[in-house]
């Protein structure tokens, strides 16, 4: 039977969708991966142009299910795609899946045939044998079902405890590979997939042991309470044996990203087997995601031996009480210190932090505090990334919101907006107080001494300046020297810097 398989991200790496379809090809079906890379363009009334739905639909035309993968900032590219095949006459089932689809599927239902909850291979395996049967396919575990006398919902199955059991993500680009590469659906190679087969993606685990508010994993660990341990890793020589076939297959790819919610779930007996079945086999330099809690000397001084480059690791906010009481992350300050200590002894590893801002829960005496924890504990060394806080449906904090009115039921920016890259830059949105996080984190960087930059957070704050920098002339002002600056910046290091620096491997 023929299925077609779409992702609506950005990126066409779709980890997820990959593992649903070597799972489906390995029971006899034929799958074709559609991956529609494009972003949104908020001056457009549509994400697709018209040029693009008339490729698709006929990639699609006579596929006999047809299933959508998506996330929240993706949910518009799914209700057009899903629309265009409709208006076409298409009448194979649509279903969607992914992460917005399984805490948020209230939302979805109304667009499509049946909404996916949870993990989809076991789902998706048995929706295909009962639409290739034309089997009745209403009460099938994790599926929510339109039906002509109305909306029928499952309950999740148990959870998938042996990850070994799945077959590798599908990378057979000879077998119906696309992607959306200069305005046209073409057939996917190693070039037109932007860094996908570059920087591969690798996940080693699924689940995440904390249940952040800020995060949906709280609503995964609450639609599988009873189904099953939520946290699972795969076996090391399961892994490395993925990482062999992709060694083997793309001479392309030169780094890795683990991109696990937290690898530092392992012990040091797996560190140990990974990093000596890694280094002897494969040898990329890799990126890696870490939880404060989860980290040791021991465990970084073996990664850093089989070739980790860069550990990235959330702190979120430098205010204790705002860590507890509105993430519900509950990690000690000091033990954010002692993470970034330990990481410090590392000079060969990059060191990346990420922080959340323009939280509207948050005292700004709180986010005082955050001030002062960067500029005292950020080494020279370390980059930094800031978010604004997104109240992604399905997460404690967007279920607050709408308690106390911060967000209305109809809210629809969460759907249109991808939050990093340029927005952390506009003063508008964030704030004054963004901009004095990123312009202290930068001059710690620079080796500028914490006592000064104390002084210069305490100065910065005081109500006189306050008063005179929340004039609108002086917003205005601020915006227009910073973002000179950075131009500045950009264009000396271009110049002068750049062209003398050592090439390094292209990393995504």
């Amino acid at each position: 039977m023929k299925i077609s398989l779409v992702g609506t991200y950005a990126s066409a790496e779709a980890v997820g969708l990959r593992f649903i379809s070597s799972l489906l090809k390995s029971k006899g079906h034929d799958v074709q991966l559609i991956l529609m890379t494009a972003k949104r363009n908020k001056k457009a009334a549509t994400t697709y142009p018209q040029t693009i739905i008339d490729q698709f639909i006929p990639l699609v035309r006579d596929s006999q299910l047809i299933g959508l993968s998506l996330m929240t900032n993706t949910y518009y590219h799914a209700r057009e795609l899903t629309l265009a095949i409709k208006n076409a006459g298409i009448t194979a089932p649509v279903v969607w899946g992914g992460v917005h689809p399984t805490v948020a599927p209230d939302t979805c239902i109304d667009h499509t045939d049946i909404v996916c909850i949870g993990e989809g291979e076991g789902p998706m395996v048995d929706l295909a044998h009962a639409v290739e049967t034309n089997q009745d396919y209403t009460h099938i575990p994790n599926l929510w079902v339109k039906t002509p006398t109305g909306l029928v919902k499952n309950d999740v199955r148990p959870l998938l405890e042996d990850l070994d059991q799945l077959p590798f993500p599908d990378y057979d680009l000879q077998a119906g590979h696309y992607v959306v590469h200069k305005d046209k659906i073409v057939p996917a190679t190693p070039k037109n997939m932007r860094n996908t087969l570059i920087r591969y993606r690798l996940l080693t685990t699924r689940g995440c042991p904390y249940a952040c508010a800020f995060c949906c994993n709280s609503s995964w660990i609450k639609i599988y309470r009873g189904k099953g341990p939520w946290v699972r890793k795969r076996s090391i020589e399961n892994v490395i044996a993925e990482l062999e076939s992709i060694k083997n297959r793309f001479p392309s790819v030169n780094s890795m990203t683990i991109s696990d919610d937290t690898f530092f779930v392992r012990d040091e007996k797996e560190f140990e087997k990974f990093a000596e079945l890694y280094k002897s086999k494969i040898g990329w330099p890799f990126e890696i995601n870490t939880h404060p809690a989860t980290i040791n000397e021991q465990k970084i001084k073996i990664l850093q031996a089989c070739g980790c480059s860069i550990v990235k690791m959330g702190i979120q906010s430098g205010s204790q009480k705002t860590n507890y009481e509105i993430f519900n992350r509950r990690v000690p300050n000091q033990t954010v210190v002692q993470a970034m200590g330990t990481l410090n002894q590392f000079s060969s590893i990059q060191k990346e932090y990420h922080y959340i801002v323009n939280n509207p829960f948050e005292p700004e005496s709180q986010f005082t505090e955050t001030l002062h924890f960067a500029a005292e504990h950020h080494a020279d060394n370390s980059k930094f990334l800031i978010f604004p806080l997104a109240l992604f449906p399905g997460s404690q904090l967007h279920q607050r919101a709408a308690e106390e009115g911060i967000i209305s039921p109809n809210q629809t920016e969460i759907f249109e907006r991808v939050f990093a890259g340029k927005a952390k830059r506009r003063f508008d949105k964030l704030g004054y107080n963004t901009m004095l996080l990123q312009a202290v984190v930068n001059l710690r960087t620079k080796k500028i001494p914490s006592k000064l930059l104390h002084g210069f957070i305490d100065f910065m704050l005081a109500t006189p300046v306050r008063f005179c920098l929340d004039t609108k002339p002086f917003k205005l002002a601020i915006v227009g020297i910073y973002l000179f600056g950075r131009s500045i910046n950009k264009t000396l290091y271009q110049l002068f810097v750049r062209p003398f620096r050592k090439k390094q491997p292209r990393y995504a």
